[in-house]
């Protein structure tokens, strides 16, 4: 399973050379994110062994902070659950004074695929395919 990231590791994250991988997807969602974006992601970060998907990161790696799924950060967890039927974790943190949102997303099982609505996600380099 992936481990928790506090602020601190989050800036040792951000001053990596790659800033996105098959690992690590960034999104700004300064204000709202969609939930069927968080479906995809998820799905094709379980089905590459794993990895975080990070609300409140820009592209330029900046900390922007986001208001995305505010209040109902377990009704989230929830739906991922019943949607993939793994338990997706979600920290949030307060970095720089920034509310960063972490998705911690594990690996699926061997063998076993993982599909959203109808369709097996993967990542390819920096691409959702």
């Amino acid at each position: 399973m992936n481990l928790p990231i506090d602020c601190i590791g989050l800036k040792n994250l951000l001053t990596k050379p790659v800033l996105e991988n098959e690992k690590v997807e960034f999104k700004e969602a300064k204000v709202t994110h969609n939930f069927e974006d968080l479906g995809k992601y998820c799905c094709a970060l379980a089905n590459e062994k794993g990895g975080y998907y990070i609300l409140g990161v820009s592209n330029n790696r900046e900390i922007v902070g986001s208001k995305a799924f505010s209040g109902n950060i377990n009704e989230v967890k929830r739906k991922l659950l019943e949607e993939f039927r793994i338990r997706i974790d979600a920290d949030e943190l307060d970095c720089e004074g920034k509310r960063i949102l972490v998705f911690r997303i594990p690996s699926r099982a061997i063998g076993v695929p993982l599909k959203y609505k109808g369709t097996y996600w993967a990542r390819s380099g920096e691409s959702l395919v």
